[in-house]
């Protein structure tokens, strides 16, 4: 259905808009990718219609990359010594290489985002200070321990190491970067999507109602507008009045969204550590100052 949907407004957005989509930002769904085609190379566009260019979303490639990587976590000790903090540890690291990163040419992000391992196995020269611990505390002269199940010992467990080596070979190879090097991502498209959901559940048709419309209009205004400014027009438009007391709570909401936002964006809060992970780090950084 989300196939079907992506070509006919592939389709439309030409003859109603004058507006041909050149490039389209989705998770890994081949079906797509085949559909969005013209019809001599194996799609259903016409051949008056530009063919898209398919970029992947760098944070849903990072949830198929430690996918794999948890999927070895899950083996019996004795054929894997991955666990599950470093399966964590590992899709935090690839998302920020990745993230940190995609302003380089595919080839040099490839190579960026394979020292991963290096990482893990104890080497760090070329890690990043700001989210490196270990680096940060080498380049500082201070005191770090991280946590054991960070870690693996190349020596100790080859077979492991070159398990891991594989998965990387085959989602951080120039081909695959070329699809995550990009400053773009679903995440508005996400969010979207839950508050439509959130005021039309699935659970309930609204497909032949103004209402859902309506409340498709409702979410994509305060998005757009923000709470207050949003109410304002809307009131304006139907000859209303707002009061005082809502204007301030509206005002107050739409704060509060931005000021989320911001504390979201932050570095120390993307790092969610686990709590006895974290409680550890705090009291190394007791220590160190």
């Amino acid at each position: 259905m989300e196939a079907s949907a992506l070509t006919k407004m592939l389709i439309r957005m030409p003859e109603e808009k004058g507006v041909s989509i050149c490039t389209i930002i989705t998770d890994d769904d081949s079906n797509r990718r085949s559909k969005s085609r013209h019809v001599a190379n194996g799609g259903i566009l016409p051949m008056d219609v530009e063919e898209p260019q398919f970029r992947a979303d760098p944070s849903h490639r990072k949830h198929v990359v430690a996918r794999a990587i948890y999927n070895l976590s899950s083996l019996p000790m004795k054929r894997n010594a991955v666990t599950k903090g470093l399966a964590t540890h590992l899709k935090y690291c690839y998302g920020a290489w990745v993230k940190r990163n995609k302003h380089h040419t595919a080839e040099e992000l490839s190579v960026l985002v394979h020292n991963i391992l290096d990482h893990i196995c104890g080497c760090h020269e070329r890690c990043d200070a700001p989210w490196c611990y270990d680096k940060k505390a080498i380049e500082e002269n201070l005191p770090f321990h991280p946590p054991s199940n960070h870690r693996l010992n190349k020596q100790k467990y080859p077979e492991t190491y070159q398990q891991l080596k594989d998965i990387f070979n085959q989602y951080t190879s120039v081909e695959m970067m070329q699809y995550c090097n990009h400053p773009h991502d679903m995440q508005t498209n996400e969010a979207l999507n839950q508050a439509i959901a959130n005021i039309a559940p699935k659970s309930v048709c609204y497909s032949v109602l103004i209402s859902l419309y309506s409340r498709i209009a409702y979410v994509i205004g305060i998005h757009s507008m923000g709470h207050y400014h949003y109410f304002a027009a809307l009131f304006t438009k139907l000859g209303l009045a707002m009061t005082s007391s809502l204007a301030k709570f509206l005002t107050k909401k739409q704060d509060r969204k931005v000021s989320k936002k911001v504390y979201e964006r932050r570095l120390d809060v993307k790092v969610a550590w686990p709590k006895k992970q974290k409680k550890q780090l705090q009291e190394i950084y007791k220590r160190m100052h």
